[in-house]
């Protein structure tokens, strides 16, 4: 009795760990999507809004680096000497 109950333990905990596997791989994937989706909404939206958007809507220089050349023309020439990059 004893060692079917370590089975069905062992078993439960298996399968636990397969679940909590399969929960990080979807957040994963999930993370992904939404920062993609974010970046496109950057770099469709941004341009536009030159001048409107608030500070911190890049989270730093490297996310705006990140983004195609044209798009990182139009707000470098916006950034003057005193501001903070890590503000855009």
């Amino acid at each position: 009795m004893l060692e079917e109950h370590r089975e069905r333990r062992k078993i439960q905990r298996e399968k636990e760990e397969e679940e909590r596997r399969q929960d990080e791989t979807r957040q994963a994937m999930e993370d992904r999507a939404i920062a993609e989706e974010r970046r496109r909404i950057l770099e469709q939206h941004a341009p536009l809004l030159m001048g409107f958007l608030p500070p911190g809507v890049f989270r730093d220089l490297d996310e705006l680096i990140t983004l195609p050349g044209h798009v990182q023309a139009q707000f470098k020439r916006q950034l003057r000497p005193q501001d903070d990059p890590d503000l855009w």
